[in-house]
C-alpha cells in the first residue's frame, strides 16, 4: 500500500468515468500510436502497426555490423548453417544500439557485446554521458535485445486476450491506472511485473510474472528487476494466470490510464480500446511522433521528482492519476480541489 493518504476527487466513479471519457484516445489514435488492436481476419488475436522508421537501415548493416558466429551463408539449415529464403525472419534490430543481429527460435546466433548509450540524444549530446551525438556507446551488455514485434505491420499475433463488454454494475465499469515493468528475452520485451491503482491511488494489484521466454537481460536500470525477484519466489504469476485475475475486474469498457500505454498492453499481452494516455493527454509542444517522459510531466506540471533511482510501477501508475485528477481540475473548473 501507498505510504501517503489516498487521493481525493469528491466525485464518485460513475461520474469520474464520464468525465474521463473524453480523453479516451481513437480507434485511429490507438493504431496509429501502435497499441495492439484484434485482427479483423483472425478473431482472437492481435495486430500492431509498429510506427517506427523502415527496416532497410538494419537489412543493410546486417553483413557489415552483425555477427552470425562466423556462418556464411544467409538461412539456418538443420545442420546450423545459414541461406538466403528466411534471413528476415532471424534478423533483428537491437533496441539499444540499432545494430542488426541474428536470433533462431531461442538461440542466439550474434554473440557480439552491444555497446549503447542508455541516455537519449538532446541538442547535440546524450543525456546519459554528455558525448556527442553519434558517438560510441558508453556502456555494455553481453548481447543485443529486441521489443519482440518487427517494424511495421505485425499480425496476427497469438496469446493475445481481448477484454470482453459486461453489463454496467451500479458502481460504474471502473478506472484503474496500469503501469508495467519490462525484461529482455529471446522473443523480445516481456512482462516481469504489473501494477494496478485505483483512482484513490490505492494498490489494487501488484505482481511480479515470469517471462514465457529466457531471459536475456532484466533491464534493471530501467525495471528495477533483478534475478533475486524471481528467485525462490512462489508469488511470481504466469502470464496467464495474469490474465485470469485482470479479466476478473477489468472488462472492454473499463478506463485504463497510463503513460505510452500501448508498450505496457503490448507486454500484458490485452487488446483493449478503452484508453486514455497521458503523453497523448500532455502531449509535446512538438506534436507527435514525439512524447514527453513521464517523469518530465510530473516535474513540470506537478513539481514533483519521481524516478530517481529506477522506475516503479506502483509510483508510475499513481503518477498517472495524478495528472489526469490534475488535468479534470483545470478542464472542470468547479471540480472539487485534488488532495495529493
Amino acid at each position: 500500500m501507498l505510504e501517503k493518504p489516498p487521493l481525493t476527487t469528491g466525485l464518485n466513479v460513475a461520474e469520474l468515468e464520464k468525465r474521463l471519457r473524453r480523453y479516451l484516445l481513437t480507434p485511429k489514435q490507438l493504431e496509429s500510436l501502435g497499441y495492439p488492436t484484434e485482427s479483423p481476419l483472425h478473431r482472437g488475436k492481435a495486430v500492431i502497426c509498429n510506427p517506427f522508421p523502415p527496416y532497410e537501415s538494419v537489412r543493410d548493416a546486417r553483413c557489415s555490423e552483425s555477427g552470425s558466429n562466423g556462418s556464411g551463408s544467409d538461412e539456418m539449415e538443420d545442420d546450423g548453417t545459414l541461406t538466403d529464403r528466411n534471413v528476415q525472419s532471424n534478423l533483428r534490430r537491437c533496441a539499444r544500439c540499432s545494430r542488426g543481429f541474428f536470433v533462431l527460435r531461442d538461440k542466439y546466433l550474434t554473440t557480439e557485446r552491444c555497446v549503447y548509450h542508455y541516455g537519449k540524444p538532446f541538442r547535440g549530446s546524450y543525456s546519459c554521458c554528455q558525448a556527442p551525438e553519434g558517438s560510441a556507446g558508453c556502456v555494455s551488455a553481453k548481447l543485443h535485445v529486441w521489443t519482440g514485434v518487427e517494424l511495421g505491420v505485425n499480425s496476427p499475433l497469438n496469446g493475445y486476450v481481448v477484454t470482453k463488454p459486461r453489463k454496467m454494475p451500479p458502481e460504474g465499469y471502473g478506472v484503474y491506472a496500469i503501469d508495467c515493468e519490462m525484461c529482455y528475452t529471446t522473443g523480445g520485451l516481456e512482462l516481469c511485473k504489473v501494477s494496478v491503482v485505483a483512482m484513490n491511488g490505492v494498490v489494487i494489484y501488484d505482481k511480479y510474472v515470469k517471462p514465457d521466454n529466457t531471459i536475456v537481460d532484466y533491464n534493471t536500470r530501467f525495471s528495477g528487476i533483478t534475478h533475486k525477484h524471481f528467485h525462490n519466489n512462489s508469488s511470481v504469476k504466469s502470464l496467464k494466470e495474469v490474465h485470469e485475475d485482470l479479466m476478473e475486474f477489468i472488462s472492454a469498457d473499463t478506463i485504463l490510464i497510463g503513460h505510452a500505454l500501448e508498450n505496457d498492453l503490448k507486454a500484458l499481452k490485452i487488446i483493449h480500446g478503452t484508453v486514455v494516455d497521458t503523453s497523448v493527454t500532455f502531449p509535446h509542444h512538438f506534436g507527435l511522433p514525439y512524447r514527453r517522459s513521464l517523469r518530465s510531466l510530473m516535474k513540470s506540471i506537478l513539481q514533483r521528482d519521481i524516478q530517481t533511482s529506477c522506475h516503479d510501477s506502483v509510483q508510475d501508475a499513481v503518477a498517472c492519476v495524478e495528472l489526469m485528477l490534475f488535468r479534470l481540475a483545470c478542464d472542470f473548473h468547479h471540480f472539487p480541489k485534488i488532495t495529493v
